[in-house]
């Protein structure tokens, strides 16, 4: 009864014994000196096998092939990007841990829905990436030393990234429409060097559908390796980060964000503007230029992806399905909206997509609550 209301949740049943495997085999190989060095990453292969089913589908892993991926800096911007992100947990002032990223193979030619076709990978790739001081020494060991340190909070990484490996095998197929928009929004900084749009683009990033069909297993993680009881759930739950950026994604308002924006500009413009423009105006032009951006970098995505992956189409049907999912990615997934004169409509748009988050902020919640009934009382000594 356990596994099948873990699946009911989205948590494959083991997923939490199989993550800690992995991530303690890696360990054991970065202290071991069991990497393949080369200059900006290191490799090595997990045996890993491991069977999930998902929606009735079988999942099968053999192997994992590892890629540990570095940028390397100069020492003081390091330093410098580690002190001004107090966020990010996992650093020292010489490396910095950026994330994690399964990769997922696609079949050559689209589906005949359009869409990427998912191949089976019993081989997945798991990347760690890190940006790296240039004067770093021993780095495998280093690199141990902050992945050991931070040891919880990295493993609901490896279950969060696994749980993507799954989802996607089991679904089959990938629709470009919605990869578009992940694309888009898990960029911020291609399209707002603003950090008030950063922030609220980031934020659109976490409660994307990909990300969030992989929340409930990064929770659950946490909850199994901190032998986390019912009794602690709830202050646990609420003390976590994705319960905190939940609540922000439910508070969002349109006339927070412009207010935000305009605290932001106004520490950064020359107070000249001010006198000679409306707030009204600059929040709209800046509002504007962000969403057109976002559209130009979807569009050019698709059409990178069309072009690539129907090689014997003719340009007609490339043209046919380039407008049907561009019309499903401004429509469904950024929301636009137009003026009579077919101008978008700024703020409208901006109120659709914040509506839709909040909707989505709260949905999560509550699904993630849920995790709930699925915790013991008290673990077996």
């Amino acid at each position: 009864m356990k596994k099948q209301i873990n699946e009911a949740r989205g948590v494959p049943a083991g997923i939490t014994n199989y993550a800690t495997k992995i991530f303690n085999d890696i360990l054991e190989k970065l202290k071991s000196n069991n990497f393949q060095e080369g200059f900006t990453r290191f490799t090595t292969v997990v045996d890993a096998p491991g069977k999930f089913l998902k929606d009735d589908k079988l999942v099968q892993i053999s192997k994992i092939n590892v890629y540990i991926n570095f940028d390397f800096y100069p020492a003081y911007q390091i330093k410098q990007i580690a002190d001004s992100n107090p966020n990010i947990k996992s650093k020292t002032d010489e490396l910095i841990l950026t994330g994690l990223g399964m990769e997922f193979k696609t079949e050559k030619e689209l589906t005949n829905n359009y869409n990427l076709k998912v191949a089976k990978n019993a081989l997945p790739i798991l990347h760690i990436n890190f940006l790296a001081s240039e004067d770093l020494n021993d780095i495998e060991y280093n690199v141990y030393k902050l992945l050991n340190d931070n040891y919880d909070n990295i493993l609901s990484l490896f279950g969060h990234e696994l749980k993507h490996h799954i989802s996607m095998e089991a679904k089959g197929e990938d629709d470009i429409a919605l990869r578009t928009k992940y694309k888009v929004v898990a960029n911020s900084r291609e399209f707002t060097d603003n950090e008030t749009l950063n922030d609220f683009i980031f934020n659109l990033y976490y409660i994307t559908l990909i990300e969030n069909l992989v929340r409930p297993t990064e929770l659950k993680t946490t909850l199994d390796n901190k032998k986390v009881t019912k009794k602690q759930f709830k202050q646990v739950y609420y003390d976590s980060e994705m319960y905190h950026k939940f609540d922000i994604c439910e508070k969002t308002t349109y006339e927070k964000l412009c207010a935000d924006l305009i605290e932001e500009l106004e520490k950064k413009l020359p107070s000249i503007i001010f006198k000679t423009t409306s707030k009204y105006d600059i929040i709209e032009m800046i509002l504007k230029k962000t969403i057109i951006n976002m559209i130009d970098g979807g569009a050019n995505f698709l059409k990178r992806i069309i072009h690539e992956k129907m090689p014997n189409s003719s340009l007609e049907e490339m043209v046919d399905v380039f407008l049907g999912k561009f019309d499903s990615f401004l429509k469904k997934h950024l929301f636009i909206k137009y003026k009579p004169n077919k101008d978008i409509d700024v703020e409208k748009t901006y109120r659709a997509i914040i509506k839709d988050m909040n909707f989505t902020a709260i949905k999560m919640k509550k699904k993630i609550a849920r995790l709930y009934e699925d915790i013991p009382y008290k673990y077996e000594m």
